[in-house]
């Protein structure tokens, strides 16, 4: 998704989406790590989000060595 090549509105279709793949496998397997983390990474405005915040977060707490998710929720941290 993050090829530079991509034109950004072909870029926001994908990531949008790619969110609603996400929110629905979330929906169906709550328990499910990796799919509350791929949520949080689709959210085009991440950085900002506090949804996002709240999905590295419940992907934190299902997974605690999810270091992608833990790097997230960092980031984020230092963006808000």
């Amino acid at each position: 998704m993050d090829d530079p090549g991509l034109k950004p509105p072909l870029r926001l279709r994908w990531a949008t989406r790619a969110f609603g793949h996400f929110k629905t496998v979330t929906e169906l397997d709550p328990t499910d790590d990796r799919a509350w983390l791929y949520l949080a990474q689709s959210l085009p405005n991440r950085a900002d989000s506090p949804d996002a915040k709240r999905y590295f977060e419940r992907a934190l707490e299902l997974n605690p060595s999810l270091a992608q998710a833990f790097y997230g929720l960092s980031v984020h941290s230092l963006t808000t």
